[in-house]
C-alpha cells in the first residue's frame, strides 16, 4: 500500500488519515490540538488495523493488521510512504462498495527547493538529491494451538540511504565519519511550506556506514547507508512531526 507521505489534513493538529496506519506499525501518536502531531517508535502495546479490499462487490478483510514501512523522498518527486501489512485471514462476503471520502487532504508537493528544506546530516547541509528510511520491523504471524491467532512486531531494526553532492573534505568528511564507531550525529529535513502540510523527519541518532560514489548529470554524489540507533532509553531513534 503506497500512500502520499506528506498528504495532510491542511489543519495543523490534526493526524492525518494514515495516522492509523503509522500506528499499526509501531508508532505512537501525541496530538498536541491546532499545533502537532508527532509519531515516535514505541516497543509495547501495539496498536492494529482491519483493512478492507472490495472488488466488484466482494470484499476481502484481513484484521489485527500490523506492518511495517519505507519512506522514500527523491528530488523531483511526490515522497511517499509504502507500507507492507500482514493480518488475519477472514472470508470474502459480498458487500456493497463503499463510499470513500477523498476531501479534507491538502494538495502534495514535490521533493524540490523552496518546498523542502532544513536539511542536515551529521550537522552538515549539503545539497541533497534524496533520503529514505526503512522503518526494519519484524513481523510475525502466529496461530498456536489453544491460542488466539495474532500478528507481532518482535523487533525494529532502523536504516535508511542519502544521497548528496559530494562536498570538499574541507567541507565535510564522511569518510572519517564512516570510520568511527558508535558516533551518532543527526539527520533532519522539513518538507512542506503552509501550516497543516508540514512534516519533520528528525533524528539525533545516526551513525553512517560505507559511504560510496556515484554520478549524477556528471556531478560526483556521496551515498550513505545510515543506522538509526535507540539510546538505551529506548525509542527515540526518530519521529516524524505533522504541524
Amino acid at each position: 500500500m503506497r500512500l502520499k507521505f506528506f498528504s495532510r489534513t491542511g489543519t495543523a493538529g490534526t493526524a492525518p488519515q494514515y495516522g492509523k496506519a503509522l500506528q499499526a506499525c509501531g508508532l505512537s501518536e501525541t496530538v498536541v490540538a491546532a499545533t502537532s502531531v508527532t509519531y515516535a517508535p514505541v516497543s509495547s502495546n501495539f496498536d492494529s488495523v482491519t483493512i478492507h479490499y472490495n472488488i466488484d462487490g466482494v470484499r476481502h478483510k484481513v484484521t489485527g493488521a500490523r506492518g511495517t514501512f519505507t519512506l522514500n523522498a527523491n528530488v523531483g518527486e511526490i515522497p511517499t510512504i509504502d507500507f507492507t501489512f500482514t493480518g488475519i485471514y477472514n472470508a470474502p462476503d459480498d458487500s456493497a462498495l463503499p463510499t470513500a471520502t477523498y476531501a479534507n487532504q491538502a494538495t502534495p508537493l514535490i521533493f524540490k527547493n523552496g518546498n523542502t528544506d532544513t536539511f542536515s546530516l551529521l550537522s552538515y547541509s549539503g545539497c541533497l538529491q534524496s533520503v529514505n528510511m526503512d522503518l526494519g520491523n519484524s513481523i510475525v504471524y502466529r496461530e498456536l494451538i489453544g491460542c488466539d491467532k495474532e500478528v507481532l512486531i518482535t523487533d525494529r531494526s532502523t536504516s535508511g540511504t542519502v544521497v548528496v553532492e559530494a562536498p570538499a573534505i574541507a567541507q565535510k568528511d564522511y569518510f572519517a565519519a564512516a570510520l568511527t564507531d558508535g558516533t551518532l550525529g543527526n539527520l533532519t529535513f522539513q518538507h512542506g511550506t503552509a501550516a497543516g502540510n508540514i512534516v519533520d523527519f528528525s533524528s539525533t541518532r545516526v551513525d553512517i556506514g560505507d559511504v560510496s560514489y556515484s554520478d549524477q548529470d556528471g556531478i560526483a554524489m556521496l551515498n550513505m547507508p545510515y543506522t538509526a540507533i535507540p539510546s538505551t532509553a529506548g525509542n527515540d531513534e526518530f519521529s516524524l512531526i505533522y504541524t
